[in-house]
């Protein structure tokens, strides 16, 4: 006897009371219900029970059941003829079917199994029939004449339909269907429902449940459907069989596979297989699988979901992990099916996995996911002997397939792993996230072992595929990854950001009792070499020791990183990096950002000893050549310790190169002050270091920042931890030279130990160029240095050169330019200004504020100054003696003009010009206000009515001869002498 109590309470299916559900099991039979023309017929023998009769219409036929089960240990034979093509059998009574016996048909005829009430397979149930099966609680069959086979109002019809059947009509309230069985075939391995290979198994019902059940249809179809009331399900032939449609229909029910249920159509061509419901939910170990075994073509796995597909955990024996997937086998030749779901929320967890895979030559199926709302893929297994996957792989020569995801929100968390793969010859997938709202990554595992990855990789020779995410939000933290990964010979996939708001990579995670920092990026540890990485945004924040990195830890060359946004902020010790430590190139590092860079802070190193800066940096740890990098923005900040640096060991460096027209400021010290702000390109090796080169507006630096180029000493450098070439190798081998410092800038602040600096321990110093429009100022100890043999050993000071206005220090500040060096000679300063306040060109340095080329063993360097002769600093200018005479400056007449012969000029008495150049200005001048003049004026002058006078343009120009003062105050001039009392004193002077 079958007990449903543990199927109830977990999934709450409430088809009747468990007690009665059980009873009817248990009692019922098969019978005829006496509905058709030509009633079925049933007769035991034994443990069989004999089916015929029944009524014939073209090549159905037609069964009639009151009830209709099939106990343990029996036998439902249908005796069909041989040109029947379809057994189509309905249960027209109230009783569950329970079938835990053996269903058979003769020859190849399909099997329809149509019970309104429910219909459940027991553990031994089992399937031999030549055709295809079909078990449905719809309430009735339709055809395409029209005619309805109905299991709740049958009718005595005396002609039935010859048609083929177009679909399932379901009634207000389907009854639900359970399958159990785990019936074992004559190999003795576990089939349970098993039809024919090429032939098509389909549940359809309300709710649908396989709880440990199995069902396999080798290289044919499987079809589990799940439906609410009144719905019609469309039946479509095809090679296999049938088709089942869903189209318009908007209710479902739920579909649970549990306690390591097995759906599968492995075979030559892997089959097919369609999943509908409203939620579709795998547990404990369960599987669909459709696998490509031989030449044939897989058709592929789609399951759609109008609320949820959820794949979780393992089974009760951490044996089994719950799993969709589509294969194509090792000797297979074919490709693997697709793998499709439609849902609003695809969650998959706690060690379960989604996935396609090739082994052998064919090629690895797509895997596509649409989930309107979110897709969550998170955790391990209980003891995390199973990751959580949702991915492809390539195992072989076969190409692995893409896998592309379409949602609102991704999650990928705690350990789990969400990418593409390649093992072998094959190229790997492509990954293409777009997520309309955000994608983050995050977290280990439970315990901690295990980063959370979201990935393309190659551990082989095929290729990695490219990886690109679109989205609103991108967030990778605590200790999450996100990138293209390379650990053979393949070439690393290109990985691409887009995200229309922000990408924030934060935070570290501890592994095995060390930090690991958050990743968003490529790398290889093999021969391949990594992509490129571009990453497009409004706002990017790197921080709390995490990373955005290209890197080369092996022999394979890192790509490019190139990052355009408005903002990028860089703090507490994150960094964006490109880097090598083998022989091959580090990549470039290129910024591009509209608004602004902000560096900021430090952090402590993964053994919890040492600082790190935050900051932007490209670098190479063996013979490979440092990248180039190149910031271009409006404003760039760089403080507490936070650094741009590009550094080599044995290759060439990279050159460092900002723009930034309105603003470049570097500040501070890290909070223990081991660490100081700066920008800076060195190397530790024999290799050369790459040049600074500066281009902005104002450039400030303060409080101990500084640019620097320098050549130093190995040991003094943390960075020969992470260096694999021998240092041995190094003996007796000169040190690389530093670069050169090249910055152009419409001012330069320095203040408080600030300083540009070429240093080197035994070669020649960089030199240093500094092109300054208006003002280069230098306070409380900064400076311009270029040293050479800092260890007491040999190098020539490099050069300076500076073009500034005006260059102003402080005397007592102890602010220097200097070109020095210890056993080599000095180098050269020169200096172009028009002015150059509180500096002294001296011998040696002092305690004030000097310009130096000096050498303590070696030729002392020239230093250069070129200013004009007005130069304040050297005195004021002698001014003659002899002031001009301003009477002999005054003209004795005037030069009579057309027919006059003289002129006159008239001062008034009060303010306005003095009667003669040689009395002082008068404190007030007078005011004249506008006149308008008339639209009409007559030749000559006016009278005392009239406001203004003017002559005719064709008549000669008459000097004024006096002025008079109308009604209104106006003063006017006139060509007449006027004699008024109005008429304020004047002086008249005529000639």
């Amino acid at each position: 006897m079958l007990s449903l109590s543990r199927w109830s309470a977990l999934f709450s299916i409430a088809i009747v009371s468990v007690s009665t559900f059980s009873w009817n099991c248990a009692n019922a039979q098969i019978t005829s219900d006496g509905t058709l023309p030509n009633n079925s017929s049933i007769q035991k023998e034994s443990n069989t029970f004999n089916i015929t009769g029944g009524t014939k219409s073209g090549s159905n036929l037609f069964h009639s059941f009151g009830e209709f089960s099939v106990p343990t240990g029996n036998t439902a034979f249908f005796r069909n003829a041989a040109d029947i093509q379809n057994i189509i059998s309905r249960v027209t009574g109230n009783s569950i079917s329970n079938i835990d016996g053996l269903i058979r048909a003769n020859n190849t005829a399909n099997l329809f199994l149509i019970n309104p009430n429910g219909i459940i397979f027991g553990q031994n149930a089992r399937l031999d029939i030549g055709g295809s099966f079909l078990a449905s609680t719809a309430s009735s069959l339709k055809f395409a004449d029209g005619f309805e086979f109905s299991a709740i109002n049958p009718q005595s019809a005396p002609l039935l339909s010859i048609n083929v059947p177009v679909g399932l009509q379901y009634g207000a309230n389907p009854g639900s269907i359970l399958n159990q069985s785990q019936a074992i075939d004559d190999n003795g391995e576990f089939v349970g429902l098993e039809v024919k290979p090429e032939k098509t198994l389909a549940l359809v019902g309300g709710d649908v449940v396989i709880e440990g059940g199995f069902l396999v249809a080798p290289s044919g179809r499987i079809e589990l459907g799940s439906v609410a009331g009144n719905s019609f399900v469309s039946l479509k032939p095809n090679d296999t069989g049938y088709t089942l449609g869903y189209e318009g229909i908007e209710n479902f029910k739920d579909i649970h596979l549990t306690q390591e249920a097995f759906v599968a159509t492995d075979g030559n061509s892997g089959g097919s297989i369609q999943v509908q419901g409203a939620n579709v939910i795998l547990a404990d170990g369960s599987l669909i699988s459709a696998v490509t075994l031989g030449e044939g073509t897989e058709k592929g796995l789609t399951v759609n979901a109008t609320n949820s597909v959820q794949v979780i955990g393992e089974s009760n024996d951490s044996l089994y992990r719950s799993a969709l997937w589509t294969r194509s086998g090792r000797s297979a030749t074919a490709a693997a099916g697709d793998l499709t779901i439609n849902t609003r929320k695809l969650i998959v967890r706690d060690g379960a996995e989604v996935s396609t895979r090739t082994s052998g030559i064919g090629q690895g199926g797509k895997l596509s996911i649409n989930a309107s709302d979110s897709v969550e893929v998170f955790g391990t297994s209980a003891n995390e002997g199973f990751y959580t996957i949702l991915g492809t792989l390539a195992l072989g020569s076969g190409a692995g397939g893409d896998l592309t995801i379409a949602t609102k929100r991704l999650v990928v968390s705690d350990g789990s792993q969400l990418g593409t793969s390649t093992f072998g010859q094959g190229q790997g997938g492509k990954l293409t996230v777009n997520a309309s709202d955000s994608v983050e990554s995050n977290h280990t595992s439970g315990i901690g072992v295990i980063p959370t990855n979201l990935f393309t990789q190659s551990a082989g020779s095929g290729a990695a595929g490219d990886l690109t995410v679109t989205t609103k939000r991108l967030i990778v933290s605590d200790g999450g990854r996100l990138g293209s990964g390379i650990f053979g010979k393949g070439q690393g996939g290109e990985l691409t950001v887009n995200a229309s708001e922000s990408v924030q990579v934060i935070g570290t995670s501890v592994i095995n009792g060390q930090k690991r920092s958050t990743l968003l990026g490529n790398q290889t540890k093999g021969a391949g070499a990594a992509g490129n990485l571009m990453i497009t945004t409004q706002q990017i924040m790197v921080r709390d020791e995490a990373s955005i990195i290209n890197d080369s830890l092996s022999t394979g060359a890192s790509g490019d990183l190139a990052i355009a946004t408005r903002e990028l902020i860089v703090q507490n010790g994150g960094s964006i990096t490109t880097s090598s430590i083998g022989t091959s190139k580090s990549s470039n590092l290129t910024v591009t950002a509209s608004d602004f860079v902000e560096l900021k802070g430090t952090g402590i190193q993964r053994n919890g000893s040492n600082t790190i800066p935050s900051g932007l940096f490209t670098r190479s740890f063996d013979t490979g050549d440092a990248g180039n990098l190149s910031i271009e923005t409006k404003r760039l900040f760089i403080s507490d310790g936070a650094r741009v640096s590009s550094s080599t060991f044995l290759g060439k460096g990279g050159n460092l190169t900002v723009f930034a027209p309105e603003l470049v400021m570097v500040i501070g010290t890290s909070s223990d002050k081991q660490v100081n702000s700066g920008l800076f390109s060195q190397t530790v090796g024999t290799g050369d270091a790459g040049n600074i080169r500066i281009q902005t507006g104002q450039l400030i630096l303060r409080d101990q920042a500084e640019v620097t180029v320098s050549a130093n000493d190995l040991t003094k450098e943390s960075i020969v931890d992470q260096i694999t070439a021998s240092v041995a190798d190094l003996a007796g081998k000169p040190l690389g030279t530093a670069g050169s410092i090249e910055i152009k800038a419409r001012n330069i602040f320095l203040e408080n130990q600030a300083g540009f600096r070429s240093t080197t321990v035994s070669g020649n110093g960089g030199n240093i160029t500094l092109q300054v429009q208006d003002l280069l100022l230098m306070r409380r100890g900064s400076e311009i240095s270029t040293s050479a043999g800092t260890a007491q050993q040999g190098g020539d000071g490099g050069s300076i050169n500076i073009n500034s206005k005006f260059i102003v220090g402080i005397p007592e500040e102890n602010s220097n330019i200097s070109a020095n060096a210890f056993s080599g000679a000095g180098g050269n300063v020169q200096i172009n200004t028009q002015g150059i306040f509180g500096i002294e060109s001296r011998p040696k340095p002092t305690e004030n504020s000097d310009i130096t080329a000096s050498s303590e063993l070696g030729v002392t360097g020239e230093v250069t100054i070129n200013s004009p002769d007005t130069d304040p600093s050297r005195g004021l200018i002698q001014l003659p003696s002899n002031l001009v005479d301003a009477s002999q400056q005054i003209a004795q007449g005037c030069t009579p003009r057309g027919r006059q012969n003289a002129s006159r000029f008239i001062a008034t008495g009060r303010g306005g010009l003095p009667q003669s150049p040689n009395e002082p200005l008068r404190e007030r001048a007078v005011i004249t206000g506008w006149v308008d003049l008339p639209e009409q004026v007559t030749h000559g002058v006016t009278d005392k009515s009239s406001t203004a006078s003017m002559t005719k343009s064709s008549d000669p120009i008459v000097e004024a001869q006096g002025w008079i003062v109308d009604a209104n105050g106006h003063v006017m001039l006139v060509a007449q002498s006027v004699q008024s009392s109005s008429i304020p004193s004047a002086i008249s002077c005529s000639q």
